[in-house]
């Protein structure tokens, strides 16, 4: 959601703390902060709802910016799966390229207009732009590996399983099929109820394609017949 000159860091650091430790109960000790090197005014608000110094982590990546325009640094909220999911490495930590910390949520302080110059004047209006993973969080709070074991993937999982006679979980090219089932038969009945139809242009031929590899992957691990209709009715109970 977004904020347009109306609250600011110390508002939404504080809402998103209490929604994620309070609301949806993960654990505060799982949570690590990143923050813009800079960024001593996110810092202090970290400390101030508790998360302990040795859990935020200064990155200078953390800046969002696409050109001339506003722009400001942003903090991400991550959390610890577990060193069982990490690389081993001493450095591991948030920012790693391994699947140990996953990012939950953005927050994005929109506070400066860059200028074609390179010069960084401050908005007359701060604004904050914050986004977090619908299905990341459902994976953390059922307790699954990944988005596709979560409710809102495995059932169609499970339908894809029933007519090619495999299991999932046995046989990583398999898996990778189902995922991709999973994913475009999701996609396709969201994107028909919206009045895509598939067509040779614009939105219409990726619906066509999508459509297409969900059939190819269907035949890769034995669907002859058709099955993609199924699938939509899958998707269809669970989303109406």
């Amino acid at each position: 959601n977004f904020s347009f000159g109306d609250y600011f860091k110390k508002e939404i650091i504080p809402w998103s703390w209490e929604f994620l430790t309070k609301e949806l109960e993960l654990p505060a000790d799982k949570l690590w902060i990143t923050i813009h090197t800079e960024d001593d005014e996110a810092h202090d608000l970290w400390r101030e709802v508790g998360v302990p110094e040795e859990h935020i982590v200064r990155l200078a990546d953390n800046w969002w910016e696409i050109g001339s325009g506003p722009c400001g640094p942003d903090s991400e909220i991550h959390i610890d799966l577990g060193p069982e999911r990490g690389c081993g490495k001493p450095t591991c930590g948030p920012g790693c390229d391994c699947d140990r910390y996953l990012e939950l949520w953005n927050l994005v302080f929109t506070q400066f207009n860059q200028m074609p110059d390179g010069t960084y004047p401050p908005l007359k209006s701060k604004n904050i732009d914050t986004g977090a993973g619908l299905e990341r969080l459902a994976s953390v709070i059922q307790g699954k590996p990944s988005n596709f074991e979560t409710d809102l993937m495995f059932p169609i999982i499970e339908y894809a399983c029933k007519v090619a006679g495999v299991e999932y979980g046995k046989d990583a090219d398999t898996d990778v099929s189902l995922k991709v089932i999973a994913d475009h038969a999701r996609s396709m009945t969201f994107m028909i109820g919206d009045g895509i139809l598939p067509s040779n242009e614009g939105r219409g031929y990726v619906l066509r394609r999508i459509l297409r590899r969900a059939v190819r992957h269907g035949r890769l691990i034995g669907i002859n017949e058709k099955f993609l209709a199924g699938a939509v009715d899958v998707v269809i109970s669970m989303f109406g």
